[in-house]
């Protein structure tokens, strides 16, 4: 047999692909699609944070529906500096829907006393939602103005 005719045989039969190569090959499509899979855990925790803060404007706003159906010199609504409310707050007889453990939610009542002569009785009410989410604290506050006719 020719050397000749022994190089071009062997030279021929390793046409394929070998370990190596292919593990490099690997190694750079997981490089890839990593950024993507990174993009699919932000858009999810994304979604979760959005969630919460949605649920958080809900609460909130059930409170202020509720106390915007009592008459305005109910006792509920005398002035108080952060009381936390419950889902049935005992005094005023109203019975807001449960919360999602992890939610609590607060109520701040001042009467406004405007300087000037005015016909008209004010008192702000702010409801603040607080919950944690993934460590951190977060606060959603709601303000609102309620207002009676004249004295």
């Amino acid at each position: 047999m020719n050397n000749s005719n022994m190089y071009n045989y062997t030279r021929t039969a390793r046409s394929g692909f070998s370990f190596i190569e292919i593990a490099i090959g690997f190694l750079v499509l997981g490089l890839c699609a990593l950024p993507i899979f990174m993009l699919f855990h932000h858009g999810s925790t994304g979604t979760v944070q959005t969630r919460e803060e949605i649920q958080a404007f809900g609460f909130s706003s059930d409170l202020l529906n509720h106390l915007k159906l009592l008459p305005f010199d109910d006792d509920f609504l005398s002035a108080k500096n952060r009381l936390e409310v419950p889902t049935t707050p005992a005094s005023s007889g109203i019975v807001l829907p449960a919360m999602t453990s992890g939610f609590r939610r607060f109520l701040t009542i001042a009467d406004q006393n405007p300087v000037y002569p005015n016909p008209y009785r004010y008192k702000t009410v702010t409801v603040e939602v607080e919950w944690v989410s993934s460590g951190v604290s977060k606060a959603v506050r709601m303000p609102f103005l309620l207002f009676c006719g004249p004295k």
